[in-house]
């Protein structure tokens, strides 16, 4: 490696008037050089502080853009490829820029760059490729011709399924129509996993039709997250697709998709398979989408109910049939056995039967008062708001106020901390509960 080279020209900028995260950046020719350390212990070092100066948080400076050749001659020369490549791309992609004079200069001086960075996209090593798909990616459309048509000779090479993902997912952001043409020809069952979750977003992206052909997609690959691992673009793929779906337009499509998810982990559930991922990315996909379309719970709900019984669902499961306003009889009997246990999700369960105003909510509460926070400030918000709902009062609730009320108002002159059973201090148990106790027949 020819240092001489790399370094050119160093030394002839004045690095303490120009600034960087944490003031003047006199600092940064030495944490340059110090990246081809002969120890990894000190270039690691020098990375991660030229991580936390020059992309601070995202942000970038005046020193990152005299920074730029600097490094991108670095990643060309060998040095720390991937990690410098990774940093050039968050230099491209980060929009909060600071003391520079104009508005992009931090994405252009990568740009121009992009002659000595695209041969990487042919590296040896996968990772490197990966992360030169990336970087490239970061620059957008104005990455010109020549970046376009190196990421699809790479596209055309590429044998390694999650590098090739990558590499579609890059060139929708370079190349729109190319990787519309590529995605069609991406979906098919030829094509492994990662390629075929890659190209379900890029039609999302470029505007394609939703149709059974993409569903059925869809439903060969759940739980689409398995197959994102290694990524460079790793997300939450079903969430991200059914996001899509609704930025675009599509909500009946978007709510389709998570119901079909929703759907298929049930079944997982009943076959007796780990219901893992597939619980875990359906029930995610769902409470996204419900808080961004109004027509969403009423569909999203009854497909959610069977996961009651689905221990590490059952949670978010009782936060939707809770908080999404959406009427859910089907689910009492379920949160009624639910509500009888002793742990937190009893708890909530109950707070769940509360907020629907079930018959049953009041007379379990009653001899639960003391270890059901969450139950009874869902009680208590009941009382409040222009359209008040309490709880019907009945003897056995009232009595159970009254004995509660004694207890924790003893020895009330006397400061003292208490606790919730589930172990954290302060909040509703400590504070809340006398008035959310008195709450209740007040209302």
């Amino acid at each position: 490696m020819d240092l001489a080279a790399v370094f050119a020209g160093l030394d002839r900028i004045a690095w303490s008037e120009l600034h960087h995260a944490y003031g003047p950046a006199e600092d940064v020719p030495d944490l340059l050089r110090a990246l081809t350390a002969s120890t990894e212990e000190a270039a690691a070092e020098a990375e991660q502080e030229l991580w936390g100066s020059l992309v601070h948080q995202g942000s970038v400076y005046e020193a990152t853009v005299a920074a730029v050749p600097f490094l991108a001659r670095l990643a060309a020369a060998g040095v720390r490829r991937a990690s410098l490549l990774g940093m050039l791309g968050a230099v491209a992609e980060s929009t909060d820029e600071h003391g520079l004079d104009r508005e992009g200069a931090a994405r252009a001086a990568v740009v121009a760059q992009l002659p000595s960075l695209l041969p990487s996209l042919a590296d040896a090593v996968p990772e490197v490729r990966q992360c030169a798909a990336w970087a490239v990616a970061r620059c957008g459309r104005t990455a010109g011709p020549d970046t376009r048509a190196a990421l699809r000779r790479r596209w055309e090479s590429e044998t390694d399924p999650v590098v090739r993902a990558d590499v579609l997912t890059a060139c929708v952001r370079v190349d729109p129509d190319a990787a519309e043409g590529m995605a069609a020809i991406a979906l098919s069952p030829a094509e492994a996993p990662p390629v075929r979750v890659a190209a379900l977003l890029v039609c999302v992206e470029t505007g394609r039709p939703w149709d059974r052909e993409l569903a059925s997609v869809v439903a060969a690959l759940s739980p689409l997250d398995r197959h994102t691992t290694g990524s460079q673009w790793r997300g939450e793929p079903l969430k991200d697709l059914a996001d899509g779906l609704r930025e675009r337009g599509d909500v009946d499509a978007a709510i389709d998709v998570v119901v079909a998810a929703l759907q298929r982990a049930v079944e997982t559930v009943r076959a007796g398979a780990d219901p893992g991922t597939a619980v875990t990315e359906a029930t995610w996909a769902a409470e996204s989408l419900a808080l961004r379309s109004r027509a969403a719970p009423a569909r999203l709900l009854p497909a959610m109910l069977p996961l009651l019984d689905v221990p590490a669902a059952a949670d978010e499961v009782v936060s939707a049939v809770r908080h999404w306003a959406e009427p859910a009889p089907q689910a009492v009997p379920v949160l009624v056995r639910l509500s009888r246990g002793t742990d937190e999700t009893a708890d909530r369960a109950l707070a769940a039967l509360v907020s629907l105003g079930a018959p049953e909510a009041g007379e379990l509460l009653a001899p639960r008062l003391a270890d059901r926070p969450h139950a009874l400030e869902a009680a208590f918000l009941r009382t409040l708001g222009p359209r008040p709902a309490p709880l019907p009062c009945t003897p056995v609730l009232l009595d159970a106020v009254r004995a509660r009320l004694a207890v924790v108002t003893a020895d009330a002159s006397t400061p003292r901390e208490r606790r919730s059973r589930y172990g954290y201090g302060g909040g509703l148990a400590a504070v809340d509960e006398p008035v959310h106790l008195a709450g209740l027949p007040a209302g």
